[in-house]
């Protein structure tokens, strides 16, 4: 249902007309029915994205050639979507919401003809979600939605190298999820044909990365592990074949490991990415190393030897303090 929200600021009143947040399946039901001057409307804004986070209504009028009243009718059932905000004060102004973008990125995925259908939500983290999807042949696929709206600005940009917190004219988030999702795609592209156990790439559009289907769970939500030390000798190569080729994850954990339902490992986040020509790949890889091996020791009670792994593995060397 549609409804309108109002906000009190020290400054001013204003008048929000807009949804709570619409699922990505919700989004997908709606692509259809939208007519080409919504489309035209929404493409707009999106595109205005590093100019205005809200982008005013009297430009769209003189952009697009349409009547006020066109205008206005347009924004009303773009909202009713929730897939934007409209703003009466300071200006008339209407902002793209992350379910608008989601409409854009879904329609082009159809109009490639990747995806034709959009299935339930499998995963959610603090950075994206995991939805299940329908290839044009029938094929079952997974798409990774970024989310890195959930998290602070601060804490993002100190883990990413794709903006940078002291800029004065930061990304909108949906442009900083834009960025995000680009990165990972390259990074997947680069380690899958490097022999990584990573989720076959397949598109990116904007802030969604098409990938193969994964069947199974992430880790931390697996119950019984019929061989736990085999699994951690698994991940461990994994890490072992991505630093070969130049890249660590610098985030390894159990909610970024993939387990399927025949028990092979995948490592499934990639955002914050370090190679190897970087300075802190080292200490990341360490840190990589070191936690998913406390994770086992306490869950499975499996002793692994950290500096030994380090050592023979991966050539490195534990530095002692003080040594």
């Amino acid at each position: 249902m549609c409804c309108g929200r109002l906000l009190i600021s020290r400054r001013r009143v204003v008048i929000l007309v807009g949804r709570a947040m619409v699922t990505l399946r919700e989004t997908a039901s709606h692509i259809k029915e939208v007519r080409e001057e919504e489309w035209r409307v929404l493409s707009i804004i999106e595109r205005n994205l590093g100019r205005y986070e809200r982008f005013p209504v009297e430009r769209i009028v003189r952009i697009t050639g349409y009547s006020k009243e066109f205008v206005d009718e347009v924004i009303r059932r773009l909202a009713e979507y929730g897939w934007v905000e409209r703003f009466l004060q300071p200006y008339e102004s209407v902002r793209l919401l992350t379910s608008g973008a989601d409409a854009i990125a879904l329609r082009m995925l159809a109009e490639k003809n990747i995806v034709v259908g959009v299935g339930r939500q499998i995963g959610v983290g603090k950075e994206s979600d995991v939805y299940e999807a329908i290839g044009p042949d029938g094929s079952r696929l997974s798409l990774k939605v970024f989310r890195l709206g959930r998290i602070s600005f601060r804490d993002i940009a100190r883990k990413r190298d794709y903006f940078d917190a002291s800029a004065p004219n930061r990304p909108s988030w949906i442009l900083r999820n834009y960025m995000a999702a680009r990165k990972e795609f390259r990074v997947l592209k680069y380690l899958y044909r490097c022999g990584v156990s990573v989720p076959k790439p397949i598109a990116n559009v904007k802030h969604i990365i098409v990938m193969e289907e994964l069947d199974g769970d992430i880790l931390i939500n697996v119950r019984d592990l019929p061989d736990p030390r085999g699994i951690l000798e698994r991940i461990i190569e994994e890490v072992r074949k991505a630093y070969d080729a130049g890249v660590v994850n610098g985030d390894l954990s159990p909610f970024n490991i993939f387990i399927t339902r025949d028990y092979r490992v995948i490592i499934i986040d990639w955002p914050q990415a370090i190679y190897r020509d970087k300075g802190a790949h080292e200490d990341a890889l360490i840190r990589d190393v070191t936690y998913i091996a406390q994770y086992f020791s306490k869950k499975y009670g499996v002793s692994v030897d950290v500096e030994s792994v380090l050592r023979e593995k991966f050539g490195l060397e534990l530095r002692r303090e003080g040594g």
